[in-house]
């Protein structure tokens, strides 16, 4: 058995000239290790003296203790001299010295059960039904709205497809030197775009028809997205999906609550600083999982899935029962905006690819009027042009939105401050 003690804790404002520690054992206990330290939180030696005698241990200081010094003894015996506790008053003892923990623990189950209930009642999608290939994209969905509805929230894919949609229906030009982007618009007609393009339009050529993709005009970037998400959002939500973000309230109100009493019963931040981590992400997580599509946005995911399907499937054969319709380039450009908003602009530029060599027609004499490129027509490939639309032009629009710039004390070591008791006190 063993006593690890702070006899003298580290809140004394003053010096400590001397100080004595007698520690007395239970009759016929020997003292089998003894070890003292003293000195500032954490310091392992000390200066002092450690006479034992049978079963009484004396510690001595040799120095005074200066203010917030302190000084920990650990004394270890044979056992048999101390009786044990009962499993009964372990098991209380355990609990109320971690209580808090368990409370956090039981509070975290209570706001677990609250999301997933919440999940249950609304959260659970339609089933999905059969997927077939699709040649054309739903009736009345432009590429950003295929693609904000496929993931039910706004990526960076959606913001560059509706810019390369604006492109191929004549309204801006897209220019790329030395990965270099710059947008130019050419017609103030807005008669052929969606609304959300109209907005991402007005928003960044407002007062000037060319815009570079440079984190200087990152406001106008931030509030053609702004305006993007809002026109979007008045469309798809609630009649094709619905976030059910109300739902989840009662779970962070009960989060809220568990976080101030934990912080209040904890004798320490780290159990509760733990808790808000973990409430974190439980929210993050419910967050995600109870959007849900309505029963028409499912049926209308379902086509957009076919769509997909058909987009990034590059082999003829494997459409040719179906009659695919003739592959041609204005029918590339026109779809080319939904394989990037769908994530599966290479397999679409592979397939044209294969297309126009299939019908013996060389890729350089083809190259679209609404881009310029640094290399030129003579070395443009439809799928290095279709992956970089989708992967380094959304990088550069990215980049263009975000603003510039436990141990034994005897036997096994220990230290100042270890063990029980210690704190500090008033003097004269």
């Amino acid at each position: 058995d063993e006593l690890y003690f702070n006899a003298i804790g580290g809140d004394w404002t003053f010096p400590i000239e001397n100080a004595t520690i007698t520690v007395q054992l239970p009759e016929r206990a020997t003292i089998q290790q003894s070890s003292a330290y003293s000195g500032r939180q954490g310091e392992a030696t000390c200066n002092c003296t450690l006479i034992s005698e049978d079963n009484i241990l004396t510690i001595n200081t040799t120095r005074a203790l200066q203010p917030f010094e302190q000084l920990t003894f650990a004394v270890a015996w044979p056992k048999g001299f101390v009786k044990e506790p009962s499993t009964i008053k372990k098991t209380l003892t355990f609990f109320k010295d971690n209580f808090h923990v368990l409370f956090g623990l039981i509070g975290l189950g209570i706001v677990t059960f609250l999301y997933y209930k919440a999940w249950k009642k609304v959260g659970v999608d339609p089933p999905k039904g059969t997927i077939i290939p699709l040649f054309d994209p739903p009736a009345g969905f432009s590429p950003a709205d295929a693609g904000f509805l496929h993931t039910m929230y706004l990526t960076q894919r959606v913001i560059s497809a509706a810019i390369v949609s604006m492109a191929v229906k004549g309204h801006v030009k897209i220019t790329n030197i030395k990965k270099e982007y710059t947008l130019e618009r050419l017609s103030k007609d807005f008669a052929l775009l969606s609304e959300e393009e109209k907005a991402i339009s007005s928003a960044l050529f407002s007062g000037n028809p060319k815009i570079k993709l440079d984190n200087k005009n990152h406001s106008r970037f931030t509030r053609a997205r702004t305006n993007a998400v809002l026109k979007l959002n008045k469309k798809m939500k609630p009649r094709y999906f619905s976030l059910h973000s109300k739902h989840l309230v009662k779970g962070i109100f009960a989060s809220v609550f568990l976080v101030i009493l934990t912080f209040a019963f904890s004798p320490s931040p780290a159990i509760p600083l733990i808790l808000i981590f973990l409430l974190i992400v439980l929210v993050s997580l419910f967050t995600y999982l109870i959007k849900a599509p309505t029963i028409e946005g499912r049926t209308i995911m379902d086509e957009i899935e076919g769509f997909k399907l058909y987009l990034s499937v590059a082999e003829q054969k494997q459409l040719d029962a179906l009659h695919e319709p003739d592959m041609t380039p204005e029918r590339f450009e026109a779809l080319l905006p939904y394989a990037i908003a769908l994530g599966v602009e290479n397999q679409w530029g592979k397939k044209f690819e294969n297309e126009l060599a299939k019908s013996m027609q060389e890729t350089k004499g083809y190259s679209p009027t609404w881009y310029v490129g640094a290399a030129g027509a003579m070395a443009f490939s439809p799928q290095k042009f279709s992956t970089s639309m989708g992967s380094s032009f959304s990088s550069a629009i990215s980049s263009a939105s975000s603003p510039p710039g436990s141990s034994s004390g005897s036997g096994g070591g220990g230290s100042s401050g270890g063990g029980g008791g210690g704190g500090g006190g008033g003097g004269w």
